[in-house]
């Protein structure tokens, strides 16, 4: 069971987050273009945002409750392990913030200025490289 929870994980955050940061590389982009082609390519990310990344997520988090739940007792006094799961939640409300962005974008309501996209998928990025360094090292 520890196996197939493991895989999970790591199959939902390669989604997760690599469906975070195509989509807002793209995002970025459509942002310079007119307002016809923008709002076609941003809704075209907010659909695979839906469903790419958001699943991801779900995955990723349901496969890291799999294999906190049982090990518990191990892993609470591992203090790497409490930072990634505390970067996993900024985490995820950068990809909400995202999303949301990415959806008030497409449909015109908000401006889809492509600074914060490129911003938003860089704080994907770091904080996924975070995560990793985290995991290998296990520096506390």
């Amino acid at each position: 069971m520890h196996s197939v929870a493991l895989i999970l994980h790591i199959l939902g955050v390669i989604l997760w987050i690599g469906g975070g940061l195509a989509g807002a590389m793209v995002a970025m982009t459509a942002a310079a273009r007119g307002k016809e082609i923008r709002e076609a390519a941003l809704g075209d990310v907010r659909r695979a945002l839906l469903f790419v990344s958001a699943p991801g997520l779900v995955l990723a988090f349901a496969g890291a409750i799999a294999l906190l739940v049982p090990g518990w007792e191990a892993f609470r006094s591992m203090g790497w392990v409490h930072a990634k799961l505390t970067i996993g939640v900024l985490l995820a409300g950068v990809s909400g913030v995202l999303s949301g962005r990415v959806r008030r974008a497409a449909t015109g309501e908000r401006d889809a200025p492509a600074g914060l996209f490129a911003a938003l998928g860089g704080t994907l990025a770091v904080g996924a490289l975070l995560a990793i360094v985290l995991v290998v090292l296990r520096p506390f």
